[in-house]
């Protein structure tokens, strides 16, 4: 599993608030044993949003680093593992947090992301 830790130099985020990075205590508390998991196939939108859809789920959800996400998604569709408690989606050994469209916030000036 990775996230692939990010510094603020060079443009790169420094945010860890819902939809930026992952933080290593997030990422660890959503693989505890209690913690639910769906099996969702993931979509990237036109307009960079992201759908899960799966085991009785349906969200549309946003990520500032969504081309990093559809960089592991064939044909713009992939599947993943969601973790609802905490917001975070797996695709391929990799973490994502996400927010609801309508809760999305800046980075900060280092990276210049939505």
């Amino acid at each position: 599993m990775s996230h692939e830790p990010l510094s603020s130099a060079g443009g790169a985020c420094g945010s860890y608030r819902a939809g930026h990075r992952v933080h290593f205590i997030q990422a660890r508390k959503s693989i505890e044993a209690d913690q639910p998991l769906h099996d969702v196939f993931v979509r990237i939108r036109p307009d960079g949003l992201v759908e899960l859809n799966g085991d009785g789920l349906e969200a549309i959800v946003w990520n500032h680093e969504v081309d990093r996400l559809s960089r592991l998604c064939v044909g713009g569709v992939t599947v993943g593992q969601w973790r609802p408690r905490f917001q975070i989606l797996s695709v391929g050994g990799r973490l994502f947090s996400f927010v609801a469209p309508d809760a999305r916030t800046s980075c900060g000036p280092a990276c210049g992301a939505v």
